[in-house]
Formats: structure tokens, sequence, C-alpha cells
């Protein structure tokens, strides 16, 4: 079977900044495609370098402490696509809750989903069934998932750089399953 070999021919440059405009140094990059994947690091002014070949890229920045972000980018085989900046948002606000079910027992290990436009996380209850989210400001989406039982969603406000605590979460014993076999 034959191999064929693709040339890095093309360069996708930038830099990565917070949203107050200071650059991000070591900042993770990565592009990716079905075929093949790179990343870098950002340098002490946040700027990054990736080299790859002509198609689009999926093209993704991360630091802890910050959240992430990504989009597409296409570059021409040879060609160069400067100016690919991104910002990134500090995650310096908290929520902080508990999962329970009607009975107030804790729920250990439910799936605490986080989200708002643009970006998301998960966290799990601990034994106690308390959970803590690192986010920013905003308005989150917060909903509790644990097998067994029905999921809770509450809508939430965070001032920026902010806690918000008691954003407690009680899930109701699922009663009843669909059981069945899929066929086309």
């Amino acid at each position: 079977r034959d191999i064929t070999l693709t040339r890095l021919d093309a360069m996708i440059t930038g830099t990565v900044r917070d949203t107050g405009g200071a650059p991000i140094p070591g900042a993770d990059v990565g592009a990716g495609n079905p075929n093949w994947g790179t990343g870098t690091q950002t340098d002490a002014s946040g700027v990054y370098t990736l080299t790859v070949y002509g198609s689009t890229w999926w093209v993704w920045v991360s630091k802890d402490g910050y959240a992430g972000t990504g989009r597409n980018i296409t570059v021409a085989d040879g060609g160069t696509r400067g100016g690919e900046d991104f910002a990134l948002q500090a995650l310096d606000a908290t929520i902080r809750g508990t999962v329970r079910d009607t009975d107030h027992n804790p729920l250990s290990g439910a799936r605490v989903d986080v989200g708002t436009s643009g970006w998301g996380t998960s966290v799990y209850a601990d034994a106690s069934g308390n959970y803590t989210a690192t986010v920013y400001g905003g308005v989150w989406h917060v909903r509790a998932h644990r097998d067994g039982y029905l999921s809770e969603a509450k809508d939430i406000t965070v001032p920026d750089g902010g806690t918000v605590t008691g954003v407690d979460l009680y899930l109701s014993r699922a009663t009843a399953w669909i059981v069945g076999t899929v066929r086309r």
C-alpha cells in the first residue's frame, strides 16, 4: 500500500490575550482536522505559530484559569493566515451548592453541568453532595444529573469575580424506565 505524505507548507499565526487585552503566555493552542493535528504554546508575548498544510482547521486555545475557545480557520496550501487572535475570559467567579434527593440525602457523584453561550464545564458532587464550579461573571444554566434520578436545573446570575452559594439542586427518583431494543 502506498503512503502519501503531505507537505507542511502553511501557517496560522496570532496572539492570545485576556479580555482586557493583556497577552497570555503559555496558553495551549492546537489545530486539528479529520486527518491530522498539531499544537504549540504561546510565547511570552502571547504569540503562537502553527505549521500546517492547506485545509480547514479547528483551532482551539486553552489555559488553566481561563475559559477555552476555538473556531474554524481555513488556510491555503503554502499560505499564511495571520492575525488569528483569540481572547480568553478569566475564570474568576464561583458557583457552589449541594445536590440532594428529595429526602435531602446527599447525591455523591452527581454530575453538575454549568453552561452559558459559548462555554461550559462539568463538575461532580463530593460524598456530601457538595459541588463547586469555577466560572466567569454572567448568567449560567446549572443542571444536575445522576443515574436513576430526574435532572433539575436553575439559571443563576454570577457577578464578575463573585461567588454565588446555595445553588442547591434536588433530584427526584425516576420511577419508570423505558427498556427495549432499537431496530432499523
